[in-house]
């Protein structure tokens, strides 16, 4: 996702911008084509039933895993001034504070299920 960006000089910011805009659209894309093939799989006893409209917890699966694509493709500091971007920008979409959000290990998908238990 990253690599032909490292090439041109992009701020932060847009690289963050980018890196939200593009889980968000392939997730956007994506998550009827994964709720179905869940839906559908024997290995179920009964069918999940997950709805193609529930794909939050799916967007903070693959958003906790592509942080960690910003430390392989970018310096250190680079990146953890990227992946603070990420977090102000996505703490108000999960309707968390950033300290919330960045407090926890952002790699840790329980983030989201235990706020979704506290609603």
């Amino acid at each position: 996702m990253f690599s032909s960006f490292t090439k041109k000089k992009l701020s932060d910011n847009q690289v963050a911008n980018v890196f939200i805009n593009g889980i968000f659209d392939s997730v956007d894309n994506g998550f009827t084509e994964v709720a179905a093939m869940i839906n559908e799989d024997s290995v179920f006893v009964e069918s999940p039933n997950i709805s193609s409209a529930d794909s939050g917890q799916f967007g903070l699966i693959v958003i906790v895993g592509n942080l960690s694509f910003l430390e392989s493709t970018f310096e250190s500091e680079q990146a953890a001034r990227v992946e603070q971007l990420i977090f102000e920008k996505l703490a108000p979409i999960y309707e968390m504070s950033v300290g919330e959000f960045s407090k926890h290990d952002p790699r840790i998908p329980e983030l989201h299920y235990a706020r979704q238990s506290s609603v």
